[in-house]
């Protein structure tokens, strides 16, 4: 019946493909949010709204809406019934709460799983009332701010933080002890529920739901069976440079196979709207202008960043704005491939399921169409290494061919941008049947060239360079579509991360050997809480800046992290010290951050410990 349903109400929808909008600010309250922003996104709580049945107190979220309109800003909204985090849950001053029930008390009591001293506040997702008693909430929502034009689009706040799960799926062993299986089951079923009543009672608000996490084979189910069905937006909340896990053989229309963090990204263009939303612990200039190329090339209707983005590069921001404001006003190639290998489970110490980084180039509108390796920044020049445009190029040495899809969007009047490796030879540009050469000053550091074309009136949109020469990203503007972000200039740098140094050599390999035989002296490392925390601050500092080449037999942070089953490596080694004054040998990686006490000799018994993401010693 519900499938039947929303067939039928799929064809009723007036905002299937929803336009583009910008990129916003979350949690950007009253009215302020950082320059760069064009819109806000606003999170409440069901409790603050709805505090007794058939009772309900919109003063918060008018109040907001009203500021942020006044300010100029559209605003993006979600009513969440659980949030993340440390709380204070009894009132004791304690903090001994991790995550915080955002249901209002009527619904029913909340579900508490003892962890590691804390306390996991959960909704009783298992309680048939308590699931009618926020449906009939989201109706009533629905009645109120269908149609608000201070709103952009809705989120649907389906779990923790508004996503597809429940809880992290670390902890599902506790969960499960606890409550039991079918409190997972029935927190499925919620969001599929849900999901229809939104789909139901919104008309013409936009809407989207961040279903990436909660497993593969439900966050597949939801996007066949709900999201594309109904023609909610897909909302992927992962947003950063590469990630392990952004990459599956399986697809979205198949069972069986893996189904990456990204893949939906690739699967839902033209099915669905896609917004995208920026992670946490991963801000410098490079972080910024990397993770947005990525955005930008799954064509979303907008993006939302954590405020600490826009502050890192105001540049890259503005250069995805132009593009969700106008996505005719040029096409682009950035040069690069996946930052993470193809894993096989077959290999000791690889990901357990058959994943990897993004593949390829990220593109808008251009494609290339011939042959030309990737290099990686230790490959590079030692001029170029600190440049943000030196993480990742293609280098060619007998020409590089590109074809732009739609050339006649264009118009015969372009404003040509290519960002280039300056060496003493020169190469070749032609496009438009005109002829540049670029180079030749042997700076040895990447370099931005502006080329004013007239190209002819049926220009079939070949780019082509000769000779040999190293490219990082080449974008073409239409006539008065002038270039949103600076012109970077060889003195553009990332942000130093100094405490990580990079070991490279010439060789790019993924081996990893079989670990080192545990040794009895090995024991875990006592590190208090403030200790972890500080290394778990650290580690995400410097998350993707990592060796090409890994020693996973001499070296003790990934024969540990291989042994603890962390999955696969993000960072470099780095040093951090202890609050006696011990030097900590240090790694992270997808799962977990290893610390090995580095003030052993090389030939003792180093001790050990393996920190989760949540600063917890597992």
């Amino acid at each position: 019946m519900i499938l039947a349903f929303v067939v039928v109400f799929c064809l009723l929808l007036p905002w299937l493909v929803a336009s583009a909008e910008g990129v916003f600010a979350m949690n950007a309250y009253n009215g302020a949010a950082p320059a760069g922003a064009v819109g806000v996104t606003l999170y409440f709580t069901w409790a603050e709204l709805n505090p007794s049945q058939g009772v309900y107190t919109w003063g918060s979220i008018e109040a907001q809406l009203t500021l942020a309109a006044s300010s100029g800003y559209p605003a993006s909204v979600m009513i969440v019934p659980s949030l993340s985090g440390w709380y204070d849950i009894d009132g004791d001053g304690v903090t001994e709460g991790m995550y915080k029930d955002c249901s209002p008390a009527y619904a029913g009591p909340s579900r508490t799983v003892p962890l590691a001293g804390k306390i996991m506040q959960l909704p009783a997702y298992d309680s048939a009332s308590w699931r009618s008693a926020l449906q009939m909430f989201s109706r009533a929502f629905a009645t109120r701010y269908d149609g608000d034009p201070r709103i952009t689009n809705i989120t649907v706040g389906l779990g923790l933080d508004g996503e597809s799960h429940a809880y992290k799926s670390d902890y599902r062993v506790y969960v499960d002890r606890q409550l039991g299986t079918a409190y997972t089951a029935a927190f499925e079923k919620h969001c599929k529920e849900l999901l229809t009543v939104y789909a139901q009672a919104f008309k013409r608000t936009p809407l989207f739901a961040a279903c990436n996490p909660g497993g593969q084979a439900f966050r597949r189910e939801l996007i066949d069976n709900y999201l594309i069905l109904t023609g909610i937006g897909y909302k992927n909340a992962g947003l950063q440079i590469d990630d392990p896990t952004a990459w599956g053989p399986g697809t979205n229309t198949t069972s069986g196979g893996n189904y990456g963090l990204w893949a939906p990204m690739r699967d839902l263009q033209g099915v669905v709207p896609l917004w995208v939303e920026s992670t946490t612990g991963l801000c410098t200039a490079e972080s910024v202008y990397w993770a947005l190329r990525a955005a930008m090339s799954w064509r979303p209707a907008g993006i939302d960043l954590h405020k600490e983005w826009f502050d890192a590069n105001p540049d890259a921001i503005a250069w995805a704005n132009s593009y969700l404001a106008s996505p005719e006003r040029g096409v682009w190639v950035v040069f690069r491939d996946r930052e993470y290998g193809a894993y096989d489970p077959s290999i000791p110490g690889t990901s357990t399921m058959y994943l990897s980084g993004w593949p390829d180039d990220f593109t808008w509108g251009i494609e290339r169409t011939s042959d030309a390796p990737r290099v990686l920044r230790a490959s590079l020049p030692a001029e170029c290494r600190g440049q943000i445009e030196g993480r990742q190029a293609r280098v060619f040495d007998k020409g590089l061919a590109l074809c732009v899809a739609d050339p006649i969007t264009l118009g015969t009047k372009l404003r040509v941008r290519v960002c280039y490796l300056d060496r003493q030879a020169t190469f070749g540009l032609t496009i438009g049947g005109q002829r540049f050469e670029l180079g030749g000053e042997g700076t040895r550091m990447f370099q931005w060239a502006e080329l004013d074309v007239v190209a002819p009136a049926r220009w079939d949109g070949v780019v082509s360079f000769d000779g040999g020469g190293t490219l990082h990203m080449v974008e073409i503007l239409r006539s008065g579509a002038g270039p949103a972000e600076v012109t970077p200039t060889s003195t553009m740098t990332a942000t130093p991360t100094p405490t990580f140094t990079a070991t490279a050599t010439p060789t790019v390999t993924y081996t990893p050997s079989p670990t080192e035989t545990r040794r009895p002296c090995w024991s875990p490392l006592p590190l208090s809480w403030a200790e972890r925390w500080g290394i778990r601050d650290t580690a995400s500092l410097g998350l993707y800046r990592i060796e090409e080449y890994l020693d996973w037999n001499n070296d003790a942070t990934l024969i540990w992290g291989n042994e603890e089953q962390l999955g696969t490596p993000l960072s470099a080694a780095f040093e951090f010290t202890s609050d006696a004054g011990t030097p900590l040998q240090c790694r992270a990686f997808a799962n977990g951050i290893i610390v090995v006490d580095g003030a052993a000799l090389p030939e003792e018994c180093k001790n050990w410990v393996a920190i989760g993401w949540d600063g917890e010693a597992r």
